[in-house]
């Protein structure tokens, strides 16, 4: 009789202790607390009544295929929210399978015992799970374990199984209440974070607003957002919000690469809730990672980018969370929604650019038509360019017709030193392929073959004809991108456009150039004419070979005269073929030179100051011209520049005296030049002299011009000296035939007086023949 009634105080103590349980399960049901805490709730109060070592609760997903972990006491925290089983797979697995209950005294030994490693299972030897169910539909397993081997009575298989219906309908209301809230939220989060990102048009400004709200929405740790460069090939980082060490280790990334790339190559999102449990994806990035989400950026089905995030950061009381299928849903409604606001300010500020670029080529066509001045206008279209562009080194050349050569005319980024060394032919290099072929060019590095290698490196490049009304006339090229690791076809197409306006420009200035340059070569030559013609008639004014020289060597150095410092005039002895040096102008030190030109009056005809300086005997007694006059130089077999002068007609432009071997010694050591020119004097075709010209104390070149100059100058005194000599022979001859005449008439004159004598002579002898007849007569007679 006692065995009924203990059996019956047995019976009725385990349905107050299971009444305990289901009502202390109810309680957690109607508390407030969220899903999560409840289900924590519930696995440590089942562990703690039944006795059990370790309690968890495992959730099938949305697509009911695989077992998740929810809430455990005794296994590792970190695999809460990980995939743990596939449907079928394993003990749980195959109990939410079929959905019946399983009691085993050692799960080791049973051959659907599936060993997980994250959840540190492996101490714990007894298993008894049964289904969580709703409405007949599986949707978790509830599972106890124990260190120790155990077999699982019916009363604990009963009440687990009852928990466990208890506990579905609480999961499936706190899933469908939460689900609301969350969709609630995820609305509100949406719109929120549709207002911020249509507050700017941005880029910049919208893509951090993007990655920092969605940093937030989701609860992540970090989050970078790449968009896709198309030229480049490249995912590259635009914007991130993470912790500070993170960011170092950001890089941009090939298709296919890294997880961004492999969302990128094939256009699908990435959900990665445990990196470790996804060997393909382990160690691709820097960043070390817990669990990973990541979805394309698509705008009109094209992936412009990705937003990949990194680490769910745990509630308060929890140590590790994970990212969801319900994440990754609410990651691809912010990305579709921030595609949109993307595109809208790529196309706003492609709007911008355009309106600046037409508004700075306005600007500048005005601004460089407005000018003419040739130098300045390529100097100020490389430059504009280059800045405009974001260029580190520019170059502008023009095309020379005669030999057919690119010349370089402005360069930046670089000195212009390397100019004169800048030649192409066409064909030759970038520079010459352009020219050759007419067309606009987009290259990366240049590794050879090109001359502008020898002075800078070229990573990147573009370049374009100056074209005018399908004519050449030079190119324009722009290289190493200083904002971007190459230029884009947006940027060569401003250049091009560019190009047109500036190649008009230039030819409006070339033109200008040119015009001005023939009106100051015709300026120059009526100066020139002028000079000449004042001299010509100062030479006119006296036929004195002494006085033209000295008119001549003064003309050769005055100021608004030739100009040079020094002269010296040489006249050639055809008898003994040599020159000699007859008359040298210029002052002996420069304190001279600067009191003879400080002296020379500045007002009046040039005529008037070349005869106004008629001092002869000062130039006379100078160190110049004592020097001058004691030089000698032969001729026949010479090969001093003198002598060639003579021998060929020509003039010379010495520019090393020093070192020239056709220099004199004389005129190297004694008149101390070390640069000089000659020019010869010639007179109806024969060489008479030699003018010596130089610029001894201002040190000033003499150029082709002033040879020229000089040449001209050298022909027409040639003339004017022939004739002083002419007229010189012509003096000594006529004083010759005067001295002469007046011999002859003192000769007639003498003549003249012996006649008349004779005739006296005989007049006074007749009658002195009859006197001295008479006489002798008388003394015979006497």
């Amino acid at each position: 009789m006692n065995d009924p009634i203990n059996e019956s105080m047995e019976k009725a103590g385990t349905n107050i202790f299971n009444l305990e349980i289901l009502s202390e399960i109810s309680r957690i049901a109607q508390s407030p607390l969220n899903l999560k805490e409840r289900l924590n709730t519930i696995v440590n109060r089942t562990a703690e009544r039944l006795g059990a070592d370790c309690c968890y609760i495992s959730l099938l997903d949305k697509d009911d295929k695989h077992l998740i972990l929810k809430a455990t006491k005794g296994l590792n925290l970190r695999a809460v929210n990980k995939v743990m089983l596939n449907i079928g797979e394993g003990i749980n697995g195959w109990v939410a399978l079929e959905k019946k209950a399983v009691a085993l005294r050692d799960a080791h030994l049973d051959p659907r015992y599936k060993y997980v490693s994250a959840t540190g299972e492996e101490k714990f030897r007894s298993l008894l799970a049964v289904p969580v169910t709703f409405n007949e539909r599986c949707i978790g397993v509830l599972t106890v374990q124990t260190i120790e081997p155990k077999d699982f009575s019916e009363n604990e298989i009963t009440l687990l199984a009852t928990i466990a219906r208890e506990v579905g309908g609480i999961i499936r209301n706190a899933q469908l209440y939460e689900s609301i809230n969350h969709r609630l939220l995820e609305l509100t989060t949406i719109h929120e974070v549709g207002q911020a990102l249509t507050s700017t048009l941005d880029l910049e400004t919208l893509l951090r607003l993007i990655i920092k709200n969605t940093v937030w929405v989701t609860k992540s740790r970090g989050g970078v957002l790449r968009l896709l460069d198309l030229e480049l090939n490249k995912l590259v980082v635009k914007a991130y919000s993470m912790p500070e060490e993170d960011i170092k280790k950001l890089v941009d990334l090939d298709i296919g690469e890294g997880i961004a790339g492999k969302i990128v190559e094939t256009g699908n999102p990435i959900l990665i809730p445990d990196i470790n449990a996804a060997p393909e994806f382990r160690g691709v990035s820097k960043i070390a990672t817990s669990c990973v989400m990541g979805v394309p950026l698509k705008a009109k089905d094209n992936i412009i980018g990705t937003i990949t995030l990194y680490d769910k950061v745990p509630e308060a009381e929890e140590e590790f969370d994970t990212f969801t299928n319900e994440d990754l849903q609410l990651l691809l409604t912010l990305a579709s929604q921030a595609s949109i606001a993307i595109e809208n300010a790529k196309l706003y500020q492609q709007t911008l650019k355009n309106a600046r670029e037409m508004e700075t080529l306005f600007s500048l066509s005005k601004g460089l038509t407005s000018v003419l001045d040739l130098h300045f206008v390529l100097d100020s279209i490389l430059r504009m360019t280059c800045e405009l562009l974001d260029g580190g080194f520019g170059i502008l050349t023009l095309y020379d017709e005669h030999s057919r050569e690119l010349i370089t005319k402005s360069v930046y980024g670089v000195s212009s030193t390397i100019i004169p060394q800048l030649k192409f032919k066409l064909g030759e290099g970038i520079t010459g392929w352009i020219g050759e072929h007419k067309e606009s060019i987009m290259i990366g590095p240049v590794v050879e073959g090109d001359k502008k290698r020898e002075f800078v490196e070229i990573k990147n490049l573009i370049g374009v004809p100056l074209m005018v009304k399908d004519r050449l006339i030079g190119t324009i090229e722009i290289a190493n991108k200083v904002s971007a690791p190459k230029f884009s076809s947006s940027d060569l197409m401003f250049l091009s456009t560019f190009a047109g306006q500036a190649a008009i420009a230039i030819e409006n200035a070339n033109l200008y150039e040119k015009a001005k340059q023939l009106a100051e070569e015709n300026l120059k030559k009526a100066t020139e004419l002028s000079i000449l013609h004042e001299i010509s008639s100062t030479l006119a004014t006296t036929l004195d070979l002494d006085r033209l020289l000295h008119i001549i060597l003064t003309g050769v150095t005055i100021g608004g005269g030739l100009g040079f410092n020094r002269a010296i005039l040489f006249l050639l002895d055809e008898k003994e073929d040599f020159l000699k040096g007859v008359l040298g102008v210029g002052p002996d030190s420069g304190e001279e030179a600067q009191r003879m030109w400080s002296k020379q009056p500045s007002s009046g005809s040039l005529r008037e100051r070349i005869l106004s300086d008629d001092d002869m005997s000062i130039h006379k007694h100078s160190k110049i011209n004592k020097l001058a006059t004691s030089l000698r130089v032969p001729i026949n077999g010479g090969t001093s520049v003198l002598a060639r002068t003579v021998l060929d007609k020509q003039g010379y432009i010495i520019s090393d005296a020093l070192n020239d071997p056709r220099t004199l010694p004389s005129l190297r050591d004694t008149i101390k030049t070390e640069s000089f020119a000659t020019a010869p004097l010639i007179a109806k075709g024969k060489v008479i002299g030699v003018i010596f010209v130089d610029n001894h104390f201002t040190r000033k070149p003499i150029t082709e011009d002033d040879m020229r100059f000089l040449m001209m100058f050298a022909n027409q005194v040639g003339l004017a000296i022939e004739n002083a000599m002419i007229y010189s022979n012509l003096e000594v001859t006529n004083k010759s035939l005067r001295e002469a005449q007046e011999r002859l008439i003192q000769q007639e004159r003498m003549a003249a007086l012996g006649e008349m004598a004779t005739s006296i002579a005989h007049e006074i002898r007749n009658p002195l023949v009859s006197i001295g007849g008479f006489a002798r007569r008388l003394k015979d007679k006497l």
